[in-house]
């Protein structure tokens, strides 16, 4: 799961990054570089994240599952043509700025908005699908009846949905910066760019990564308040995995925004870029570790909802 969150955290956020990024090569030749690569690493990752999004499924399959497939089969079949329509986007987009890195500003204003159809489609539509369908599955959102689009949207802001969505969307961000970071500092290693170069760019890159990470602060104490009583109990010590892995990633993560800090003021070493990137992946695996013994530790007695055709009403 924490590869799998890995991946399309990059892939979610690359797009919309590489509008940045593509806009700062008017003046800055190693952002384009910077940005087609990033185009490149967000549609394989895509794919490489759906593909293990699929295997997380299998590993996770249970009649909680089967009976949330069948109440979001709506929204999973629409998901899929989203899915399709920000591959084809991302592929194009790719494929344009490798093959014509020189152009006018309308003709990267077309460019750039193949990215922002691509990066926002991911952004607004999958967070709230999935976390939706894990808590139907998990007994954390109760419904009787195949949820159309009206209804789904009351469920987007329903317990927890929304908090974990923000999370997400923040570290969507914080791990592209961090994703960058490590290629610039690939860059300098091999004699691609002088040891000089890009350290503007670099820093704000730390600052894309630090800025959301700090605001995962104020997110997690609202994700707790939205948390079930049963979920709260397992990382305040009735689950002492949970409690460990939840306990050690918050320690992880601020020692992260101090090692993003010093990146952010130009202190960008190549030991401490590689900590950085350690200490990220550790957290998102930590935090996978919490959040899947609190989804557990919700389902415990959980039955499965039974499902009802569209106009069916309860006894």
């Amino acid at each position: 799961m924490a590869v799998h969150l890995l991946c399309v955290n990059v892939a979610t956020a690359g797009p919309l990054v590489c509008i940045w990024l593509e806009w700062r090569e008017r003046h800055d030749p190693v952002a384009g570089r910077l940005g087609r690569f990033l185009a490149w690493k967000s549609f394989a990752l895509l794919l490489v994240g759906g593909g293990l999004g699929v295997l997380v499924g299998v590993a996770v399959w249970g009649d909680g599952f089967r009976v949330a497939l069948r109440l979001l089969s709506y929204k999973l079949q629409f998901g899929v043509w989203e899915y399709l329509f920000s591959v084809v986007l991302m592929l194009a987009h790719a494929i344009w700025w490798s093959r014509a890195p020189q152009a006018g500003d309308a003709v990267r204003g077309v460019r750039m908005l193949l990215a922002v159809l691509a990066g926002s489609n991911l952004l607004y539509h999958f967070p709230f699908l999935f976390v939706v369908l894990s808590n139907i599955a998990n007994g954390g959102i109760t419904a009787t009846e195949h949820v159309n689009h009206s209804t789904f949207r009351s469920l987007m802001a329903s317990g927890d949905v929304l908090p974990r969505s923000v999370h997400f969307g923040l570290a969507c961000f914080a791990v592209t910066g961090v994703t960058l970071l490590l290629y610039l500092a690939r860059m300098r290693r091999k004699g691609q760019i002088e040891a000089s170069e890009g350290q503007a760019l670099g820093a704000a890159c730390a600052r894309m990564a630090l800025t959301p990470t700090l605001a995962q602060i104020l997110v997690g104490m609202w994700l707790a308040m939205k948390l079930p009583a049963a979920g709260m109990k397992a990382i305040m010590g009735q689950d002492m995995v949970a409690t460990a892995t939840f306990l050690l990633s918050v320690l992880l993560a601020f020692w992260l925004m101090h090692l993003l800090a010093s990146l952010a003021l130009r202190e960008q070493t190549q030991s401490k870029v590689n900590k950085a990137a350690l200490v990220m992946a550790l957290v998102v695996a930590l935090m996978s570790v919490a959040l899947v013994r609190i989804k557990r530790a919700t389902a415990v007695g959980f039955e499965p909802p039974v499902v009802q055709s569209a106009g069916e009403t309860n006894d």
